[in-house]
């Protein structure tokens, strides 16, 4: 009988444990705006009261060492007191670094409170979640070389991202305007990181003196959302003497050398010949004095 009472005690203590330890102070919803690299906004954390009584002085202290984050004001906010199932919300106003890159972030919080009878109890510890976006914003230049008409050439599309987020999956499809294409139209780059550039590069012929590079721009941003941009930016093809006064290309000076050569192979064997019959004439006078 004795053992059963005590087996019924521990039960019973166990319960007791089991309700005290998930009964407490705990993070009901954490509100923010969304951060890029560089800005602040507000967050609101609401701390809900689960344990069966009220309790007092409730503070939330954020902790932002090493996460990328940091207060703008203070990192400590409280109330008075957090009745039993109640909820408290507490604000913050923080900052994301210029240098912090764009993810998930876990930034540790303690909460300190007392009983009502002002009995301070063990602080509870954890962390929220922030996100900081960066999506990419591309911009693109043309680099056209040797656009002669007629002759091969080449294009360089320059695709720079001076957004904070990564370009991710980029490709060019590219729809010739003026121009014939000898390489493939379609070029994948990859990834574009931020502040970062990439190049595609297309081999083609000028048939046209006014085009068009007219593609089509794929990636995906930070959610890995589709993104697609139509761009078209203008072409411009010259003639041979046009891109020879422009400084395009330069001139041939074959012709030049081919004339210099065969003038000093005439001057050759005309001085040869000279020099032959001078000979001859030298050996015809010998010969008729010595007669």
């Amino acid at each position: 009988m004795k053992t059963k009472i005590i087996l019924s005690g521990l039960v019973i203590i166990a319960i007791i444990m089991t309700i005290s330890l998930a009964s407490s102070l705990t993070i009901a919803d954490v509100t923010s705006g969304t951060f890029s690299p560089g800005e602040e906004h507000s967050i609101s954390v609401k701390i809900k009261n689960t344990l069966s009584k009220d309790v007092e002085d409730v503070s939330l202290a954020l902790q932002f060492t090493g996460t990328g984050f940091s207060s703008v004001g203070s990192s400590e906010d409280q109330v008075d007191e957090i009745l039993e199932d109640d909820t408290e919300k507490f604000t913050f106003r923080i900052k994301a670094s210029s240098e912090t890159k764009p993810g998930d972030y876990q930034i540790p919080y303690i909460i300190n409170y007392k009983n009502i009878n002002g009995t301070s109890q063990t602080p509870k510890q954890g962390s929220i979640g922030l996100t900081v976006e960066g999506n990419p914003d591309l911009e693109f230049v043309l680099i056209e070389s040797n656009q002669v008409l007629n002759q091969k050439g080449k294009l360089d599309l320059k695709i720079v991202n001076k957004g904070f987020g990564q370009a991710k999956f980029v490709s060019v499809k590219l729809s010739p305007i003026g121009f014939s294409l000898l390489s493939e139209n379609n070029v994948y780059i990859g990834s574009i990181n931020s502040d970062d550039f990439e190049t595609a590069s297309f081999d083609v012929i000028f048939n046209q003196a006014i085009g068009s590079f007219s593609a089509i721009v794929e990636y995906k941003d930070f959610d890995n959302n589709p993104i697609s941009k139509q761009i078209s930016l203008p072409i411009k093809a010259y003639t041979q003497e046009e891109a020879i006064q422009l400084g395009i290309i330069q001139k041939s000076n074959a012709l030049t050398y081919v004339i210099i050569i065969i003038v000093l192979i005439i001057a050759f064997f005309v001085y040869r010949g000279f020099k032959k019959r001078a000979k001859l004439r030298r050996a015809r006078e010998a010969n008729k004095q010595g007669l």
